[in-house]
């Protein structure tokens, strides 16, 4: 079939119409290419689309992929005065469209009407005001604008196709105001390999609406929306005067293989179209550098340069492009509102203007604030315990009782620094068998752990504070169900010693009497590196660190974590043997800890066992994407264990460098 402007490429277009050009092609790199069947996985995309079809047991799904095929097959059930169609195929002029959920029926009138519904596996609560469609102010909620914009696209060409149809269109969308009446519902939707080989997610065999038990997705009506967004309510359509005009530019430049002039703005910031300096060296493109270029008039060796993209947390990118700013070098301290700052934490910008100034500069002058540190650590109480969290947020629940996108938490580390300065990775937690939900026996585990002293707590990001008053909340909402866990208010408790909380009837947040340090929230107030290009993830600021503290080179270049205990310096290690964290290359450059985790599997087997997994397993959100595959495909239990231990082995590496962060500050401090 020809070039056409599908759904997913119309919302592309609306981020940005010069996707349209980059979009499909291999020479272009793009980030959001290399798996998107993981991705929904883990977002639990195809589980709530197949829930979706078993609530409607009467409709035909048309499964091929080629499009005229698709074509003729939805033409054909649509002779039928009534059917239902799961991806039914809709074209019209250079536009086409696979509809998740289609029914047709024709009145008694002889009037053609049409219910289309898009799945989303967004959730949704229509109890909450907050979280309506639209703000108080009438605009689109951003969050769910995406979503309206597509489904009032398929619209749009079902009308065209059909003039002489009344269409109602809805979003279906997981409702969170809604309790699951059955357990095990999540554990019905697996990942198989079908006839040809493609992976896809399926209903078990023989499944019935008895089965699933009370809906939990809920449809939405949203023809008023669509409407209005097509009239022009809810936004320009510039540079077209239409909605219709839009929709045919766009689809004319796709077909055509033209790319429309890129306007840099905000949005580019998050282009998937941007290469790495690894990834241009393997001969890929970046779509980004050339929009810059040929918006600018400027040179691909000039666009390298850092430019106010790369300047952290920048919300006034769009003005400052308007003033003619691209480069960080172009800015001055005029740009920024620095003003007599009484207290000691950096502002934003402060830290913007430091890596302003390194950029201008070309250093790497290291910024730290040893005075406030000494004194935040002069607060710590040894021994102090590194703990971190691997979660998700569960499309489908576990069990009855729960809602749909209740957090699991799946996994923790946990390391420990005495009084002398002895590390020990002292306890973790992982469980990854399919349809156990882990929530409290993980909360169990983390307390037999943390009770053992009165040590200070650190976390890295407000994360595991969030997850814990999660977790705090689904223990209360069993009691209150009247099936509290044996040793509920233990537990609660334990969570309120370690967190800050709201309550709805306080206007001041609640502190325990042992709240986290958030080790997060020290390095951005106390600690800038130039070398970390104003990023204060965990994983820039170690290597930071690795590179800053020469206590820490020496300590981690020995192969003593995970040595045997009779070893000089050993560090007990659950998952490591006589493993050496601090590395150079050839170009004797640091190697970033974790860039040296071990694969999944080792030596001849690597290649034939992999699966994808070794991709997966370098930052959290693909420690989420594993965990789903664990939970929803049929893995062999040797490929299933070696999953489980890389999994151990990251997080476990993640708690390290907390260890090593504390260690390699103290040591700055120190001089």
């Amino acid at each position: 079939m020809k070039r056409t402007l599908t759904k997913s490429r119309y919302k592309l277009a609306l981020e940005c119409p010069t996707k349209l050009f980059y979009t499909g092609k291999r020479d272009y790199f793009n980030a959001k290419s290399h798996d998107p069947f993981l991705a929904a996985l883990a977002e639990g995309g195809f589980q709530v689309g197949e829930l979706a079809k078993v609530m409607h047991p009467e409709g035909h799904d048309i499964t091929t992929l080629n499009a005229d095929e698709a074509l003729a097959e939805t033409e054909h059930h649509l002779e039928n005065d009534e059917c239902t169609l799961f991806e039914a195929a809709i074209a019209y002029e250079q536009c086409f469209i696979r509809i998740d959920i289609l029914k047709k029926r024709v009145t008694r009138s002889g009037v053609t009407h049409f219910d289309l519904i898009e799945v989303k596996s967004k959730s949704h609560d229509p109890e909450d005001p907050n979280k309506s469609f639209l703000t108080k102010q009438g605009k689109l909620r951003k969050s769910i604008a995406p979503y309206l914009h597509d489904v009032t696209f398929q619209k749009w060409v079902l009308r065209k196709a059909f003039p002489d149809a009344r269409i109602s269109t809805y979003l279906m969308l997981a409702d969170t105001s809604r309790e699951c009446d059955v357990d095990g519902l999540n554990q019905m939707f697996k990942v198989h390999k079908d006839e040809r080989g493609r992976t896809c997610v399926q209903a078990k065999e023989n499944i019935s609406q008895g089965d699933i038990g009370r809906a939990i997705l809920s449809t939405f009506k949203v023809d008023s929306i669509c409407d209005d967004i097509i009239a022009g309510e809810h936004g320009s359509f510039a540079p077209y005067s239409s909605f219709a005009e839009r929709v045919k530019a766009l689809s004319e430049a796709y077909f055509k293989d033209i790319k429309i002039p890129a306007k840099i703005s905000s949005v580019c910031k998050d282009c998937e179209f941007r290469c790495t300096p690894e990834e241009l060296i393997t001969g890929q493109r970046s779509g980004l550098e050339e929009c810059f270029s040929e918006a600018r008039g400027l040179s691909i060796s000039q666009i390298r340069q850092p430019t106010l993209l790369n300047l952290w947390n920048n919300r006034k990118i769009n003005q400052q492009l308007e003033a003619g700013l691209i480069f960080l070098s172009d800015f001055t301290e005029d740009d920024f509102e620095l003003q007599v700052n009484e207290m000691a934490a950096l502002t934003t910008q402060e830290r913007q203007y430091l890596q302003v100034k390194a950029a201008k500069e070309s250093s790497e002058a290291l910024y730290v604030d040893r005075k406030s540190l000494r004194e935040e650590m002069l607060e710590w109480t040894y021994p102090y315990h590194c703990i971190d969290f691997e979660t998700m947020m569960a499309a489908l629940p576990f069990n009855a009782g729960m809602r749909p996108y209740e957090g699991v938490a799946f996994q923790f580390s946990h390391h420990t620094i005495d009084a002398s300065g002895k590390v020990t990775h002292a306890n973790q937690f992982l469980e990854t068998r399919p349809g156990r939900f882990p929530n409290f026996e993980f909360l169990r585990v983390l307390k037999k752990g943390l009770d053992q002293d009165d040590g200070t707590v650190f976390c890295y990001s407000p994360h595991e504070n969030t997850f814990l008053n999660h977790i705090r909340k689904q223990l209360c909402e069993r009691s209150d169900s009247g099936s509290p866990e044996s040793d509920h208010e233990a537990l609660v408790g334990f969570i309120d010693s370690l967190t800050r909380r709201r309550e709805p009837t306080q206007n001041t947040s609640l502190l325990g009497p042992r709240v986290m340090v958030d080790l997060w929230v020290l390095i951005k107030k106390y600690y800038f590196d130039p070398r970390c290009a104003g990023s204060n993830s965990i994983k820039a600021i170690l290597p930071s660190l690795l590179y800053r503290s020469h206590f820490l080179q020496e300590k981690y270049s020995k192969p003593i974590y995970g040595a045997p205990s009779d070893t000089k310096d050993a560090i007990s290690s659950l998952n490591f043997t006589n493993h050496t964290w601090v590395r150079f290359d050839e170009d004797d450059q640091l190697v970033n800890p974790y860039r040296s985790l071990p694969k999944v599997f080792a030596g001849e087997d690597h290649a034939a066992k992999a699966e994808g997994f070794d991709s997966l397993l370098k930052d959290g959100a693909g420690a989420m994407t594993a965990y789903a595959r664990l939970q929803f495909e049929e893995i062999d239990d040797d490929v299933r264990d070696a999953v489980n231990q890389a999994l151990l082995r990251y997080c476990e590496l993640d708690t390290l460098a907390m260890v090593m962060l504390i260690e390699g500050l103290k040591d700055l401090c120190s001089h």
